[in-house]
């Protein structure tokens, strides 16, 4: 067993000397120099690639529901359904946005109190947030929260009085972006599969331009080596 022992022993020190001869090579200095030189740039394109269409994604949903947020507030503002909430046209129409977008949507009047809510969950209750207030104000606000995933869009429902626009409600939407989210990690599913390809294909292209660069140094140490033996 100790004669076993010791075999190993040689075997792993002789394996390791191999191991930390090949690290000082200059073989594997420029294969490392090579494949940080062709991967870094590969995952910079991926995360600029994915932030790209996940900011254009974000922005088109945005601007499509203030869009219908606008046509509502325009058609609001004509009616009488901030005091009086039973439309059925408008809270069919209310519905219809709020499934078609898989979202919340609350109407808000100038008391900030909520007088519709398409989940029927928070009618009747007071709603004071920056952006409420903001909107109240009469400037429209839009937030995205990419860790919770949902957007957030907030649109004054505004009443010409006289030569002055006056603020009598806030129209606000709370939708999901899961759909979003599920395009980026499949996005990021393939990409990431080209990448390690393109990888492979690269470690083994510079294993072999290594190979070319470093022989000549290889040689002329070799042939220094002999002359100083010699």
């Amino acid at each position: 067993m100790y004669s076993q022992s010791g075999e190993w022993v040689t075997i792993l020190k002789d394996k390791f000397k191999l191991n930390g001869k090949l690290l000082k090579s200059l073989w594997f200095r420029i294969w490392v120099l090579l494949m940080l030189v062709s991967s870094i740039p590969c995952f910079i394109l991926q995360d600029s690639v994915l932030k790209s269409y996940e900011k254009r994604a974000v922005s088109w949903r945005i601007a499509e529901i203030q869009n219908e947020c606008t046509i509502l507030s325009n058609q609001l503002a004509n009616t009488d359904y901030l005091t009086n909430p039973v439309s059925e046209v408008v809270n069919s129409e209310l519905s219809m946005l709020s499934s078609v977008y898989g979202g919340c949507v609350m109407i808000i009047d100038s008391d900030f109190r909520i007088i519709k809510d398409t989940f029927g969950v928070e009618t009747g209750k007071t709603i004071v947030t920056q952006d409420v207030i903001k909107c109240s104000l009469g400037t429209g606000t839009s937030y995205y929260d990419a860790k919770d995933e949902y957007i957030e869009i907030t649109t004054p429902i505004v009443q010409k009085n006289g030569n002055e626009n006056v603020v009598k409600g806030i129209i606000l939407v709370s939708v999901s972006t899961d759909i979003i989210s599920e395009t980026l990690n499949e996005l990021n599913n393939k990409s990431s599969v080209v990448i390690s390809m393109l990888l492979l294909v690269n470690g083994i292209a510079g294993a072999y331009i290594a190979h070319r660069i470093a022989n000549p140094f290889k040689k002329i140490a070799i042939a220094i080596e002999d002359i100083t033996q010699g």
